[in-house]
């Protein structure tokens, strides 16, 4: 979802220049994230897998950060979500967590 946001849906190539924001940065969560943070995890399903497989070939995802975090995950054969933050409260979330992701994130490329 993320990258659709950054920089437009294929499938709607003939209006991306009126929806794509490319100046918008990805706050989800990361393979770096479930380790970092110690999070609750689902293992991954054969289609994740594949569809990992399939954006790590995607010229999009071809940026070091992405390529990274795709190889973590498949590495960690985890995922987790948003929710998975739960565990520390929504103080830590909004104290914490996403200040420190969006520092680390300030001025580095995603594409």
């Amino acid at each position: 979802i993320g990258m659709v946001i950054i920089s437009g849906s294929a499938k709607l190539a003939h209006v991306n220049h009126d929806l794509a924001t490319p100046d918008a940065k990805f706050l989800g969560v990361t393979a770096s994230d479930i380790t970092n943070y110690d999070l609750p995890t689902d293992k991954l399903k054969d289609v994740d897998v594949a569809r990992l497989k399939e954006l790590s070939a995607d010229p999009r995802y071809r940026g070091e950060f992405w390529q990274t975090e795709i190889k973590k995950m498949l590495k960690l054969g985890k995922k987790a979500e948003q929710q998975s933050f739960s565990k520390y409260g929504l103080e830590y979330i909004v104290d914490e967590y996403f200040p420190a992701k969006i520092g680390a994130i300030e001025g580095q490329p995603l594409e």
